[in-house]
């Protein structure tokens, strides 16, 4: 017995302790909290989970009575309100306040409950703890959620809305300060939100910040559009720059989401900072994504309205200003139908409603505004006739719809007579159907009126015509006899200005002879007596030719032939070329010459420097002439400056005898001078004036002249210019002019030229100077040439065999032992556009052909760049400072005639038996040449015959034969694709001229 209530006893025993391992393992289980209080109130188990909660151990709560521990101060009224119902046995669940050991809050519901013993007695109470804090935080945000959302749909100002949610978050989160950062327009800063809880400085320096990655929580979130969060700002590589910013604000961890519109577009950043190191539960992560959404759409909004605002205020302009265009037009089409007499109508058949415009009133003597008139009532206002045309073709527009215009006489009691034209169309509705009729109706009483009285004048007219026409047959006779007196003073004219270009042609031809002759005659041993009379005739040979031209210049003026030159040109070089020409006859009168040009005067210009040249030497020569001492000064400034041209002004001052008013009055007249004593002492023909009047007129200009009796006079003129085309031009960065000829005695020039004629001519030049040459006859002979030879210029034909002139110096220009030596185009072609092809090809400089000696030589002094010393005195036998430049123009010589003496003479230095053996030369070549030219033309070889006609044309030119070089020009323009017919007169002309020999 005793053994099996042991035994019993055992087996409860077991039963008990698995129960209470049992319970003990399920209470450690719990996510709750669990509390067993005694029947008395006090403290009597726990599990882990409460522990937790309150931050104590269960040793600590076993034994506690009213009030625990973890009960608040402020709490225990409510808890013991609640501890008391528990104890009076009613059941119920209360929201209470529970403290953890640090002193810190958190909402707990619990659910008591009595524990009784099988006879129903209370042996103790148990509740659970559950700690409710995300939930009281979730509810907490919805309300903060709806409040926004109320406000957003309130229309509240953006600013209040970023405020209240940022304010919102902080009251949800009292350890944590928020801000809302919100994009600029750049995308590059951050501008103003709402955080008005953060320092002013370290919002200024947010400001300031340029986003980017790696610049901090707000500055990386906004450039990679995805969450930043930074548990522990100090350590954070992001935050090295920003440390000691962040630790001075209080700031120690910093979570930073970015506020996305709803196309994915970063607008800004919503951070919630905490003053130490702190990791955002998933929770926080939620409340985060959830707060930017909603600044997202309080931005969102916001922009909305404002687009809408603007699109409303854009339309509102858009309807007031259409709104007032139709005001206006409809103001205009009252007004012009008021002008013109016009109103429009419309019938519509249907409903026979009748519309009239209020200029239909008027017509009508109605007044407007009021009922338009019945059909019936209409038709009386027209006479019967007008009334029944009206009636039929109305009718008949109804009936095929083509629209009708008439004219019809209307029948008004306060007029006697009007008119109206009329012009109808038919009415129809929206599905194409006619349904009536619209139109206009037009005063025209006026012009009927005028027409009647047209055709009453006609009658009288036609009368007077008859009564006319007597006379005008007596007028017209004495307009032909007048025509026929107009067409003999034409010819006169035309015969007067014939007369004096031929004579001054013909003459022009023994005085180049005798110029130049004379020139010949100084290069040989005269006695001082000799060379005194042979230096007056070349003087008054000059002085001749000038007057000559002066005379032929004026015929070409005045029958219009005259035509001025478009080329580029240095408005430096004319003055500089000016002022070297006069030099020496101003200092024989002890005058000094002084050129000023402004500095803004464009040094390039376009136009006819050669005319130019003219109008200043004829004004600047009669300052000289008029002159006994002083200074005379030539001026250039700039009157005017426009995007392609530009107008200068230049003067001519001297400290002469001057000219009274009456004097000036006249002195650009033809054929007059200051005075007759003035022409006695002075000399002159009075053209002077008159042709550079004539020249600055078709320069676009105008002439004046100021001058005072005794003290001087000041000539002045203005001119348009072109500006050139090329910047640089000829010569582009060349070193200035010089004329030391020292400089080519014994310089080393290769002559590259394929014409033979050209070759000696050139030669001839060059060696009188004392240069050394070397001749190629194509440009790959003169590469191999200045391989094996060293040159100081090389002077370069264009067209030439095997390798053309511009390849050649491309060829140079690439050779690093070449690239130095400049070159000089040595060409018949000087078209702006080749000088420019020339110079991008690296060639430096131009001299045309036929070469002027003292040009050819200034230039190759220009570039000389030896080294070595040269003597210090020319050859006696080369007088290089008296080498005149000849007169231009082709100039017939003895019973040849095809060349200029005086041209030959210079060029072989008086020796005429070497010109004589290169014109035989010439002679020879050209002759062979037209006759290739004629077999070309034959065969229609259109490329040889323009390559033998510019070979030729060179070489012409520079033996001086001009007549020969002209005709050559001709050919070569028309070998492109004139006609046969063209062609062979040239030739023919060209083969006569030739067999003169």
């Amino acid at each position: 017995m005793d053994e099996s209530a042991d035994d019993s006893r055992g087996t409860m025993a077991q039963a008990l302790q698995a129960a209470t391992g049992f319970i003990t393992d399920l209470l450690n289980s719990m996510q709750d909290g669990f509390v067993l209080l005694d029947e008395h109130g006090r403290f009597a188990r726990t599990n882990p989970a409460f522990c937790r909660m309150v931050d104590l151990t269960e040793a600590e709560l076993i034994g506690q009575t009213v009030p625990f521990s973890f009960w608040p101060p402020e709490e225990h009224a409510n808890i013991t309100a609640a501890f008391q119902m528990m104890l009076d046995g009613k059941k119920a669940t209360f929201d209470l306040i529970f403290m953890r050991r640090n002193g810190e809050r958190f909402p707990a519901l619990i659910g008591p409950s009595e524990v009784r013993d099988a006879a129903g007695n209370i042996t103790g109470y148990v509740t659970t703890v559950k700690d409710i804090t995300e939930r009281k935080r979730a509810e907490r945000y919805e309300q903060f959620r709806s409040h926004t959302l109320e406000l957003l749909a309130g229309g509240r100002p953006l600013q209040t809305i970023l405020d209240a949610i940022v304010r919102g978050m902080e009251a949800l989160n009292p350890t944590a300060i928020c801000s809302i950062l919100l994009l600029d327009d750049t995308g590059r800063h951050f501008r103003p939100g709402a955080g008005p809880s953060l320092p002013g400085f370290y919002t200024e320096a947010l400001y300031a910040l340029e986003i980017a990655a790696g610049a901090g929580s707000c500055g990386t979130a906004a450039v990679t559009g995805k969450r930043v969060v930074v548990s522990d700002i100090a350590h954070h590589p992001d935050w090295a720059p920003y440390a000691d910013l962040a630790g001075r604000a209080g700031l120690a961890a910093c979570w930073s989401q970015p506020i996305l519109s709803s196309a994915g577009q970063v607008l800004g950043t919503f951070a919630i900072y905490h003053a130490r190191p702190h990791a955002p539960t998933d929770a926080d992560i939620a409340v985060i994504e959830q707060t930017a959404h909603l600044a997202s759409i309080a931005i969102e909004r916001t922009q909305a309205e404002q687009a809408m605002r603007a699109l409303n205020e854009t339309l509102e302009q858009r309807v007031a200003q259409r709104t007032a265009e139709l005001q206006e037009r409809e103001v205009w089409l009252r007004e012009a139908q008021r002008v013109a007499g016009l109103g429009n109508w419309r019938w519509n058949a249907v409903t026979d409603a009748i519309w009239w415009s209020d200029e239909l009133f008027r017509i009508y003597d109605r007044q407007p505004g009021g009922k338009p008139p019945t059909y019936e009532e209409d038709q009386q206002n027209y006479t019967p006739e007008s009334a029944a045309r009206l009636t039929a073709i109305a009718q008949q527009c109804l009936k095929t719809g083509e629209p009708y215009e008439i004219e019809l006489e209307l029948s008004l009691e306060a007029t006697p007579r009007r008119w109206v034209r009329a012009r109808g169309e038919v009415l129809r509705n929206a599905a194409g159907d006619i349904i009536g009729l619209q139109g206009t109706s037009q005063d025209i009483t006026v012009q009927k009126q005028a027409e009647l009285k047209i055709l009453s004048l006609n009658a009288s007219l036609e009368q007077r015509i008859r009564e006319r026409t007597a006379d005008l047959e007596t007028i017209n006779q004495l307009l032909v006899e007048a025509k026929q007196h107009a067409a003999l003073a034409e010819s006169a004219t035309l015969a007067k200005s014939d007369f004096l270009a031929n004579m001054s042609h013909e003459i022009r031809t023994p005085m180049n002879s005798v110029i130049g002759m004379a020139y010949l005659v100084l290069g040989t041993s005269l006695d001082r007596q000799q060379r005194d009379y042979v230096e007056k005739i070349h003087l008054s040979g000059q002085h001749l030719l000038a007057l000559i031209d002066n005379i032929l210049d004026f015929s070409k003026i005045e029958s219009g032939k005259l035509l001025l030159e478009h080329i580029d040109f240095s408005l430096e070089t004319v003055i500089r070329t000016l002022v070297s020409l006069s030099a020496d006859n101003a200092a024989e009168r002890g005058l000094r010459l002084q050129a000023e040009i402004a500095p803004d005067v464009p040094p390039q210009l376009r136009g006819d420097p050669l005319r130019l040249n003219q109008i200043l030497l004829n004004f600047l020569n009669n300052a000289i002439k008029f002159s006994r001492d002083g200074v005379i000064v030539v001026r250039v400034s700039l009157a005017e400056e426009r995007a392609d041209d530009c107008l200068l002004r230049f003067e001519v001052q001297d400290q002469g005898i001057g000219m009274t008013a009456e004097q000036q009055a006249k002195i650009f007249q033809p054929f007059q001078q200051a005075d007759s004593s003035t022409t006695r002492k002075y000399g002159g023909t009075g053209l002077g004036l008159t042709i550079s009047r004539q020249l600055v007129q078709m320069m676009g200009g105008e002439v004046g002249l100021t001058s005072v009796p005794g003290e001087g006079s000041t000539f002045r003129f203005t001119a348009r210019f072109g500006k050139a085309v090329a910047a640089g031009g000829p010569g582009r960065d060349a070193p200035p002019v010089g004329n030391d000829y020292n400089r080519l005695l014994g310089a080393r020039v290769l002559l590259v030229e394929d014409n033979l004629i050209n070759q000696q001519v050139a030669e001839a030049l060059l060696r009188r100077m004392g240069v050394k040459v070397l001749i190629a006859a194509d440009g790959l002979e003169a590469l191999a040439l200045l391989e094996q030879h060293r040159v100081d210029v090389v002077l370069m034909d264009l067209q030439m065999p095997v390798m053309d002139g511009q390849e050649t110096a491309r060829r140079m220009r690439a050779s690093p032992a070449m690239r130095h030596i400049p070159i000089i185009v040595f060409s018949a072609n000087a078209w702006a556009d080749v000088r420019e092809q020339c110079f991008a090809a690296g060639m430096n400089d131009f001299v045309s052909k036929p070469v002027k000696p003292t040009l050819l030589y200034e230039t190759l002094v220009r570039w000389l760049r030896t080294g070595q010393a040269r003597p210090a005195v020319l050859p006696e036998a080369v007088p290089v400072a008296v080498i005149p430049e000849m007169a231009a123009g082709p100039v017939q010589s003895g019973a040849d005639g095809l060349f200029d003496p005086a041209l030959l003479a210079e060029l072989f230095d008086g020796d005429m038996a070497k010109a004589e053996q290169l014109a035989a030369l010439f002679f020879s070549d050209t002759r062979a040449g037209v006759d290739e030219m004629s077999l070309a033309l034959a065969r229609d070889d259109r490329q040889t015959l323009r390559q033998l006609a510019h070979k030729f044309k060179s070489s012409s030119r520079s033996m001086g034969a001009a007549e020969v070089a002209d005709l050559l020009v001709e050919v070569e323009r028309l070998s492109g694709d004139g006609g046969v017919e063209a062609i062979l007169p040239l030739l023919e002309r060209l083969r006569v001229l030739l067999g003169r020999r």
